[in-house]
């Protein structure tokens, strides 16, 4: 398999580690819901080693990539967004995350693309 080209990311992730949590990760063993083994105090202990699963080194968040209606990071804003087949996927980590107002927004700005929405 080919080495994924990295995307460029205008917001660094700033200790978030949210995605290291809440995606499920086949190649360590880390389910959606359960931190990965290799998450740390500051992110990710194998951040740019070899052995660092492409599918980790291939992921953006929206608020990574600097979507303007995603603001604030995963671990603040309690919901990770991000786009998956086609398909903007906001994701809840926190009960009640999704009624935020940002989040009307940013749905009203995305009228027109498809977008799931998965609660706790």
């Amino acid at each position: 398999m080919p080495a994924l080209k990295p995307k460029p990311q205008p917001r660094p992730c700033d200790g978030c580690t949210a995605c290291c949590e809440f995606l499920w990760v086949e190649e360590v063993d880390a389910p959606a819901g359960v931190p990965c083994v290799h998450q740390c105090r500051v992110g990710c202990a194998i951040y740019g080693k070899p052995e660092r699963p492409a599918v980790c080194g291939g992921f953006y968040c929206l608020y990574a990539l600097g979507d303007p209606q995603v603001d604030e990071p995963p671990d603040l804003c309690g919901v990770m967004v991000w786009v998956d087949s086609g398909e903007i996927r906001m994701r809840e980590l926190r009960m009640g995350a999704l009624e935020a107002p940002w989040v009307r927004r940013a749905l009203d700005a995305w009228r027109g693309k498809p977008v799931v929405m998965e609660r706790l």
